[in-house]
């Protein structure tokens, strides 16, 4: 009897060192172009091998693009933290945003993203390319 009630509380002292697994939240980033200029938006990273990466996206006036991630871990609007991306307009005008650079508008922020919980464990956050930004842009040369 001794024997079983000391396997019992090594089991149940084994099992308490491990916390149970959180269930998976689903992120909806979302990234939409309100401006009446084509957008080319590049975004530069690291991936795992410590090689330089780039994503392209194209956007025409009034589209969007939507990534989602099903996973608790993933808290960066484009999957990985991003090293700096660029918006192009028209390919005439360019602004650009790096890492962690305070910006306002920098869209590798999540904090720059309205939104948040939706329902349950479904998160959707929304990013606006706006006239402002074209405004902002500097002349490419």
């Amino acid at each position: 009897m001794k024997k079983t009630i000391f396997f019992l509380i090594v089991i149940l002292a084994m099992h308490s060192c491990f916390d149970p697994e959180p269930e998976d939240i689903t992120r909806d980033y979302i990234t939409k172009n309100i401006t009446i200029y084509n957008v080319k938006l590049v975004i530069f990273y690291k991936d795992y091998n410590n090689q330089n990466k780039d994503t392209i996206f194209t956007l025409s006036p009034y589209k969007e693009i939507k990534q989602r991630y099903i996973n608790r871990y993933v808290e960066c609007p484009f999957g990985i933290p991003a090293d700096s991306c660029y918006i192009s307009f028209d390919e005439s005008r360019q602004i650009t945003y790096k890492r962690n650079d305070g910006n306002l508008r920098n869209i590798l922020d999540v904090n720059n993203y309205e939104g948040g919980l939706v329902k349950g464990k479904w998160y959707q956050y929304k990013y606006y390319i706006t006239n402002e930004d074209y405004s902002n842009a500097i002349v490419i040369k």
